[in-house]
Formats: structure tokens, C-alpha cells, sequence
């Protein structure tokens, strides 16, 4: 398990400094305020990066506590309230809605305002001063031109 959880570490500081740094260890060495033989020498294997060094890492890097003891997989994603609903109301849509959710979640923002301003219309009719609205329910295009 020890062994394993090394080459987790190894394999996770390897990404990032592929990812983050370009590939150079001693950009990644100076982020962390590490010499970079060393660093090196945990990039090859020869050296283990032990707990507090792991934990040290992630906090000079600003990474997730524990990140880089779980190679490969991403951190784990904290939704706000509006982001919980939005994933229950899809886990219980039709195939059609799931469809649709997806859909729009793919729109750019002007196709987006457009879409809101035909629901709108479809809604409310077709003649409707933004300005009677609720601003709950008006478009992002509408609140911008209010500015």
C-alpha cells in the first residue's frame, strides 16, 4: 500500500508538472521552494514524497488537500445549491428533458438570451415590456440594457 500510495504521489507530481510547467522540474522545484535535484529525484522514483512533503506541495501549488495521492483522478467538485438542483431535476427528466437540458446547457450565451426571449414571448405573449416582468425572469440581454 505504502509502495503504491509513492508511485500515486510520483505519478500526480509528474502530471503536474507536465501540465503546469511545461515538463521543466526546476520551474516546479522554485514553486515549491524545493532544490531541483531533489525534486528530480522524486520525478525518477529514487526518493519518496512523504506526507508532509505531499501535503506541503499541494499547498504551495494551491491544489485540493490529498490531490496528489490520487493520481489521475480529478479533485473532488463542491456544487453550490443552484448546481445540486440543476443535477436532481436532470437525474429525474425524461430522455426528452435530459435531451433539452443538454441541449441549451450547449448554446452560447447570445443563443441563450434569444431562447429566453422566445420563452418569454411564449410565456408572457408576444407584446411584452421586459419592465413588467419580474427581474427573476428577465433575460441577461434585457438586465444589460438596463444598465
Amino acid at each position: 500500500m505504502q509502495h503504491d500510495l509513492a508511485e500515486m504521489r510520483r505519478l500526480a507530481l509528474e502530471r503536474v508538472r507536465n501540465e503546469q510547467f511545461g515538463g521543466n522540474a526546476q520551474a516546479l522545484a522554485d514553486a515549491i521552494d524545493r532544490d531541483g535535484n531533489q525534486v528530480r529525484q522524486w520525478l525518477r522514483g529514487h526518493r519518496n514524497i512523504g506526507e508532509k512533503l505531499a501535503r506541503h506541495i499541494e499547498a504551495k501549488l494551491g491544489m485540493v488537500r490529498g490531490e496528489l495521492d490520487r493520481a489521475g483522478e480529478p479533485p473532488p467538485v463542491t456544487l453550490s445549491a443552484d448546481e445540486s438542483a440543476l443535477v436532481a431535476r436532470y437525474r429525474v427528466a425524461s430522455p426528452a428533458g435530459r435531451m433539452a437540458i443538454l441541449q441549451f446547457a450547449s448554446l452560447t450565451e447570445p443563443q441563450r438570451d434569444s431562447m429566453g426571449q422566445h420563452l418569454l414571448s411564449v410565456v408572457f405573449g408576444p407584446a411584452v415590456d421586459d419592465a413588467r416582468i419580474p427581474a427573476s425572469f428577465q433575460s441577461p440581454a434585457a438586465k444589460r440594457a438596463k444598465r
